[in-house]
């Protein structure tokens, strides 16, 4: 409850493997959106979900509980075939949920038309925008360069633009140019910053952020 006095609702959520929680966000009505990754095979998925079927080793999850959390609105994987993990969540305010995380997987479902439909390196970050009934996705797309990378935050704005952010290994992390910074740390990472346009296709700007 709003002064801490009371649980409203306390769930578990997870099936016979281990089930890691990673975000958690909330929209206007009291739904809340989670995400994490699980390797659980029987996970709560529901029908008409947009992937119903663990996919091997770690899949991210996304979630939408209703408000008083008694059902689920929908429950999915999302993933390929390798490590998927590190999940992280937005929602918008028609209901859709943007997700950020990092991938092993070559097979991860990146979209036609996407920013980057490959994976470029050791892991890959990544950003996938739901739709509000959890059955298809808007956009995904891979975002990294040739080395590690992770995208561990995500927020959206109020014309439905993802702003990301991680670590990049790589130097050839894609920035933009004009971009606050534009020379990575190989030896030591970097963070970087970038803002995703609406429809998942371009990079609005994408910068490095870090020191020596």
């Amino acid at each position: 409850s709003a002064d801490g006095s009371q649980l409203i609702y306390g769930t578990y959520l997870g099936g016979d493997g281990s089930d890691q929680g990673g975000g958690v966000a909330v929209d206007a009505n009291g739904e809340a959106y989670v995400t994490g990754a699980t390797v659980s095979s029987d996970f709560p998925t529901t029908s008409g979900a947009l992937d119903t079927t663990h996919n091997g080793g770690w899949d991210v999850f996304v979630v939408k509980l209703t408000a008083d959390g008694s059902s689920l609105a929908y429950g999915t994987y999302l993933g390929g075939s390798s490590t998927d993990y590190e999940s992280r969540i937005a929602v918008d305010g028609a209901g859709s949920a943007y997700i950020s995380g990092y991938t092993h997987s070559t097979n991860f479902p990146a979209t036609g038309g996407a920013f980057d439909a490959t994976l470029n390196g050791q892991t890959d970050g990544f950003v996938a925008k739901l739709n509000a009934a959890g059955s298809t996705l808007d956009y995904a797309t891979f975002i990294g360069g040739a080395s590690s990378d992770a995208a561990l935050g995500v927020a959206v704005d109020p014309i439905g633009s993802a702003v990301v952010a991680g670590y990049t290994c790589s130097l050839n992390f894609p920035i933009t140019p004009g971009a606050f910074d534009t020379s990575g740390d190989a030896v030591n990472c970097d963070a970087f910053v970038t803002k995703v346009a609406p429809g998942g296709s371009s990079l609005v700007y994408s910068t490095y952020l870090g020191g020596a």
